[in-house]
């Protein structure tokens, strides 16, 4: 996809899976941010106490009995995404520039460390803008008369516009087109992002100064609700390159056609539709819990549900038997997953054969070299 995707609302609670409460102080450091910086402004969203900052991000905490069962729950809007980026990108955990990357797989891997962690929603939004009356490569009226003539396939079931007018001059403000209901796992729409930053901008000469050159701005946004929103950070995640991915996935959710086909689905994608996304290619959501495979998930597994097998059997074997027997076996079955723990590549980033191969050599070196540091 040639145009840029960012994050444009991000909601998720962390709680813990015993019976300690999650503190206020704890998700503050894990965000990086000041909790100085805040206000407590009451009960919000079913929760007692509400913390702003005033830059779109918003913290929820519950008091007395139920505070271990709702957690706390942290929301992001618009701004509040664009504000946590500046702080992601100072902060001292980021690896390889990709600052929402390197922050989902520290949220994801919570989940591997005694904690639960429930994303409620995520948007993904792709913006085509032009300057100066450039070209663009989304139209809002190609959306709009693509969809009233349904040449259009799509998963979702409806469609919905929206127009907003000044009653006196019938000024249009802005327009909408929803695929899907707003209140649904996933939805889509497309909308006029310049008319709404004039709106909003129009008693802030600085901010409104910023739009000066700007002559289209639409944008595309994906709205991913709970299950659904965990998948999508999942691919965020483990994507070798999520916007490619991403272009994929929008195809399958929703793609403009020609009526050339008796079968809707084998019709010839629009020219412009195809340019915009950069690809014909479909991809749909792959299923999965939000848990990384990395080695503080192994060893919690460990603890749970073989300690007492390995503790029986050493009861029984010698060390130099159990050792040998164990290494001889595993290293003629490890799979990828298994390599990302030992190469300490649990990260979801991806790998070549070249590391498959070297563990299955392996199983020709003694054994007293493949267990450096094991006295047997």
């Amino acid at each position: 996809m040639g145009i840029k995707l960012l994050i444009d609302y991000f909601t998720f609670v962390i709680k813990r899976d015993d019976s300690k409460l999650v503190t206020l102080d704890f998700v503050f450091n894990f965000l990086g941010l000041d909790i100085s910086e805040f206000t407590m402004v009451g009960p919000r969203m079913h929760y007692s106490c509400c913390y702003m900052d005033g830059r779109g991000v918003c913290i929820y905490e519950t008091l007395g009995d139920r505070a271990g069962e709702m957690g706390i729950c942290v929301s992001m809007s618009g701004t509040g995404c664009r504000y946590f980026e500046s702080v992601l990108k100072n902060g001292k955990h980021l690896s390889d520039g990709e600052v929402w990357i390197s922050f989902l797989r520290r949220l994801r891997k919570l989940n591997a460390e005694g904690y639960g962690v429930r994303v409620s929603r995520i948007d993904v939004a792709a913006d085509d803008v032009a300057r100066n009356g450039g070209s663009f490569l989304l139209n809002l009226d190609d959306v709009e008369s693509s969809t009233n003539s349904r040449e259009f396939v799509s998963q979702f079931r409806c469609t919905q516009h929206y127009t907003s007018k000044y009653i006196v001059t019938d000024q249009v403000l802005g327009r909408c087109l929803y695929f899907g209901v707003p209140k649904s796992s996933v939805c889509c729409r497309f909308y006029d992002k310049l008319a709404e930053q004039l709106v909003q901008r129009a008693n802030d000469p600085a901010r409104l100064k910023e739009l000066d050159g700007i002559t289209h701005w639409v944008r595309m946004e994906f709205v991913f609700r709970r299950a659904q929103a965990i998948k999508v950070v999942n691919a965020i995640c483990d994507a070798a390159d999520f916007p490619k991915f991403y272009a994929k996935l929008v195809n399958g959710y929703v793609r403009f056609v020609h009526p050339d086909n008796d079968n809707v689905s084998r019709s010839t994608v629009k020219s412009w539709w195809g340019r915009f996304l950069g690809t014909l290619e479909q991809a749909n959501l792959s299923t999965g819990d939000f848990k990384p495979r990395n080695f503080a998930r192994v060893w919690s597994y460990y603890e749970k549900y073989l300690s007492t097998t390995i503790f029986t059997l050493l009861s029984r074997v010698k060390p130099n038997e159990f050792f040998k027997v164990t290494v001889d076996s595993a290293t003629k079955r490890l799979k990828r997953k298994h390599l990302d723990i030992i190469e300490g590549r649990d990260d979801g980033r991806k790998f070549d054969d070249s590391s498959l191969a070297l563990w299955r050599a392996l199983q020709v070196i003694p054994i007293e070299e493949r267990v450096p540091g094991v006295a047997l």
